[in-house]
């Protein structure tokens, strides 16, 4: 089973393993995608018991994300320009 059919059943209740598999495989695409499932669901994640230390240990990483993703945004936007 590959990364990708994994990341596809990715829950609210198993989430954390999820990023844990992630994290002990070096597993990436599994990692982006439990990155984007707990934005998608942060409402709820940080108020369930026992996730809000997930969400609270994947902000860093949500953070860099997000600044990769602007980055390469602006420079995208830069380049239309030129």
């Amino acid at each position: 089973m590959n990364e990708r059919a994994v990341s596809e059943d990715v829950t609210l209740e198993n989430i954390g393993g999820m990023y844990d598999l992630s994290e002990a495989f070096h597993a990436m695409s599994l990692r982006q995608a439990c990155i984007l499932f707990i934005v998608e669901h942060f409402d709820k994640l940080s108020t369930m018991h026992g996730q809000n230390q997930l969400v609270q240990r994947t902000i860093p990483e949500i953070r860099e994300y997000f600044c990769r993703a602007l980055t390469k945004s602006t420079t995208n936007l830069q380049n239309l320009r030129l």
